[in-house]
């Protein structure tokens, strides 16, 4: 009983943290937000991707750092384009900003790349779910890149990063210790952690 309640203790501080980075999300950018983890072994991580006044273009993609072997994965159609999965060991990140957590050689990330003609969204919220057999949740981070429209009409790539929850894949905190390194991210975080530049 102990355990589950401190794995509570966990996911609402993560979900805490999460939404103060969505918050902070700014025009034309990939924000990627927690949802839901579901089932009890193997476990389905579901993602909202928010696409907010962006270009998407075929190369553009987002990554989440060291969230380790995926079984399976779903990603929508995003007008006539489409999203592929891929894992590595490292990157790919968006060149112009560094997440807060270093990128784990040992670890597996996962990147959802866009390939289909350009695609102007507004506001578009889409869903995306992986499924691992690792149990426990974990903090890390994510990166993207879409395009914004410049002030002279073209595009410019735009770079984004921030904090995610994923599957408890590297050693560290135990789950107490992750409440309080959570919410002492949430705290810093609007100052430092969620960067957008572009190029």
């Amino acid at each position: 009983m102990m355990a589950r309640t401190k794995k509570s203790l966990s996911i609402a501080a993560v979900g805490l943290a999460c939404a103060l980075f969505s918050q902070q999300a700014q025009a034309n950018t990939i924000t990627l937000a927690y949802v839901s983890t579901t089932g009890a072994g193997p476990f389905t991580f579901n993602y909202s991707a928010i696409f907010d006044n962006s270009t998407i273009k075929s190369g553009d993609f987002f990554t989440i750092q060291d969230f380790g072997v995926v079984i399976s994965s779903v990603a929508p159609v995003t007008g006539a384009g489409t999203w592929t999965m891929t894992q590595a060991l490292l990157g790919p990140t968006a060149p112009l900003v560094t997440p807060a957590i270093p990128d784990s050689p040992t670890v597996l990330n996962v990147t959802f790349t866009y390939s289909g003609p350009d695609t102007s969204l507004t506001l578009f919220t889409s869903a995306f779910s992986l499924t691992t057999a690792t149990d426990g949740i974990g903090f890390h981070s994510y990166t993207s890149q879409d395009h914004a429209t410049s002030p002279g009409g073209g595009t410019l790539a735009s770079d984004a990063t921030g904090p995610i929850v994923g599957p408890a894949t590297v050693p560290g905190l135990p789950d107490g210790g992750m409440t309080v390194a959570l919410l002492g991210f949430a705290l810093v975080g609007i100052e430092g952690l969620r960067r957008k530049i572009r190029k």
